[in-house]
């Protein structure tokens, strides 16, 4: 592992870490530095790091289902597997809306979790339906029959926005958030004067 320090000569590698000496000597150097200097090289080093994203280092160089994020294709036997699986999807529902509103890009592992995710159900459905039959638990002979026609079609929309979001439009994040608002600002208003919607 290298360590990596802002000096006069630019943003250089300070040696191994394993060589203890010149880590220990590294810390000692920017602990006790002055204020003026730890701005200086903190703000170098923050510029350093904005310009070499790792974000997308890492979209550029790695497959993105490799991630342990990724919800990985699964039969779904029992209520229980249903159950954590759509957990998951909510989970990672909740990432994709936390970064559109913040205006951060979306990883390509949230569409193959939810592609993944929505694979799993059809392929646990019956044949040529959208019935899920789920064992109660992995040694109950009891069962139970789901139509998941809404969950798919949720998924679908799921993707759907996910490729608008990601698409070459610069403007199309921006675009969806205003557009939200402003129909939050409308049920909102006609709730609060009583009118029904």
């Amino acid at each position: 592992m290298l360590m990596v320090v802002s000096n006069a000569k630019g943003i250089e590698p300070a040696g191994k870490t394993l060589e203890i000496d010149a880590y220990a000597d590294a810390f000692y150097a920017a602990a006790t530095e002055s204020d003026e200097s730890r701005k200086a090289h903190g703000k170098r080093l923050s510029e350093f790091i904005l310009s070499n994203d790792i974000e997308r280092w890492s979209a550029a160089f790695l497959d993105p289902s490799w991630t342990h994020l990724v919800i990985r294709p699964m039969q779904v036997n029992t209520l229980d597997d249903f159950f954590s699986l759509m957990m998951r999807t909510r989970n990672v529902r909740r990432q994709i809306v936390d970064r559109v509103l913040k205006g951060i890009p979306i990883r390509p592992h949230f569409a193959i979790s939810i592609r993944n995710a929505k694979e799993s159900l059809e392929n646990s459905c019956e044949s040529d339906s959208h019935t899920l039959v789920l064992r109660a638990s992995q040694d109950s002979p009891d069962k139970a029959k789901f139509d998941i026609k809404n969950e798919l079609q949720e998924f679908e929309k799921d993707l759907s926005f996910m490729d608008y979001a990601q698409s070459e439009d610069v403007d199309n994040v921006e675009q969806f958030v205003d557009v939200s608002y402003q129909i939050f600002k409308f049920i909102r208003t006609r709730i609060t004067s009583g009118i029904s919607i």
